[in-house]
């Protein structure tokens, strides 16, 4: 170069396809830009996925419910179905069957009829005597022949 010329500011710069570090530099912050961008879809993606396994499980559940409901309605239309309330809500029967009802009662103590004008005499015993009776019959108890 002469001495009397000026640097020409073209030539001092690096060039980018002469400098391999550069060049080395810019193509890792590429990178790292592509897998954290990369990184992000991927847990949109399983985001998505989740989603989209609840929705099917709803979607399953209301086709349960949707089988469920229809055999109802089939069962509501059937004859059964009308048989069975007739009978349990309206009372009803069929021609030939029995008709039973039946009638609560409270059971009566018994009454025992007195003779006008004849006292009762009650005679207790003691427990133990009721109890001796029971299992060692005596022979002044009157038999039933």
């Amino acid at each position: 170069m002469p001495a009397n010329q000026s640097p020409n500011p073209k030539i001092l710069t690096p060039d980018l396809r002469r400098n391999p570090h550069l060049l080395l530099a810019v193509m890792i912050g590429l990178c790292l830009i592509f897998v954290v961008s990369y990184a992000g879809r991927l847990a949109k993606l399983a985001a998505a996925e989740a989603n989209v396994d609840h929705w099917q499980v709803r979607v399953q559940q209301a086709e349960d419910h949707t089988l469920r409901l229809s055999d109802e309605d089939a069962y509501v239309g059937s004859d059964a179905y009308i048989h069975q309330q007739a009978r349990n809500e309206l009372g009803l029967v069929q021609a030939g069957d029995a008709l039973v009802i039946a009638i609560p009662s409270t059971p009566t103590p018994a009454v025992l009829k007195e003779a006008k004008g004849v006292e009762k005499k009650v005679v207790e015993k003691a427990n133990w005597q009721r109890w001796l009776d029971l299992f060692v019959p005596t022979s002044t108890q009157p038999s039933s022949e």
